[in-house]
């Protein structure tokens, strides 16, 4: 016999829910999933700039008005970088680009360009791109690409064609805000993935080992809804946060934090970050 996607969800996520309620399962404790713009505030450099008010440092800075722009093009095509630097390998699989409207219209938004992940130690890994796409639409500005997750300290977007010029004849590409982010389910996997058998007790790696293969399932379904994506992150983080096997643990949250795990069976868990 044969079981649907659905059936086989619901199946993992009772599972789940059973072996949840063996006595001393359940003790809580908090794993970093970030929503959090992950480039804010953080260095930038560009192959060049128009001039020193549109250098790489506006693409994080908040400011939605004012970014990066270019050095000048000679017409509707030509080369130009930016990069953002994360300050260590940090996890990430999405990127938002803000474009600039000007007078109603975007303008100067690459059109053609390679986004690439490149580590710390100088490995590149592209993640995103298009050829000629169309321009957002000014009342729409965000581009946003996500893909699997990757670990890397820079994130670099090459450009090489732009939707058109800055009003006044001049050709640049420009871009107002580069954001990064760690977030959604994929992000929780990856983090889940990572997770040691002697952390927990056997129930609750069980527990785990179920809860992740049901949510690899919805994260590989395109037609997933909203309601399966949230009860699947909600049973993998609650399965993630189950007893603990050990008496100390240091984990890693994000880059440059870590939580330090204190777990005994008769206090319960207390983590403080550092």
């Amino acid at each position: 016999m044969k079981f649907g996607k659905k059936a086989i969800i619901s199946f993992v996520l009772s599972a789940i829910m059973f072996v949840s309620s063996v006595p001393g399962f359940g003790t809580a404790r908090a794993f970093a999933v970030t929503n959090d713009n992950l480039a804010a505030g953080k260095g930038a450099s560009a192959s060049g700039s128009a001039n020193s008010d549109w250098h790489a440092a506006g693409l994080t800075d908040g400011v939605e008005t004012k970014g990066w722009s270019s050095a000048r093009w000679g017409g509707q095509t030509g080369s130009a970088w930016c990069q953002i630097d994360l300050g260590a390998d940090t996890r990430f699989n999405k990127v938002r680009l803000l474009s600039r409207v000007l007078n109603g219209a975007v303008r100067c938004f690459p059109l053609s360009y390679t986004i690439e992940a490149i580590t710390n130690a100088g490995v590149s890994t592209p993640v995103a791109g298009v050829e000629d796409a169309a321009a957002p639409a000014a009342s729409d500005p965000w581009v946003e690409h996500t893909f699997g997750i990757v670990t890397a300290r820079y994130i670099k977007l090459t450009a090489a064609r732009v939707n058109g010029d800055d009003g006044s004849g001049g050709w640049y590409a420009q871009i107002m805000e580069f954001e990064v982010y760690a977030n959604g389910l994929d992000a929780l996997i990856a983090d889940a993935l990572e997770l040691d058998e002697d952390m927990y007790t056997a129930p609750s790696w069980q527990a785990l080992q179920a809860a992740i293969a049901a949510a690899q399932i919805v994260s590989a379904d395109a037609d997933a809804t909203d309601e399966e994506i949230d009860a699947a992150y909600g049973a993998l983080l609650a399965a993630m946060s189950a007893d603990l096997a050990i008496d100390k643990r240091s984990i890693s949250l994000k880059a440059g934090e870590t939580a330090q795990i204190i777990a005994t069976p008769s206090e319960g868990v207390s983590w403080s970050s550092s």
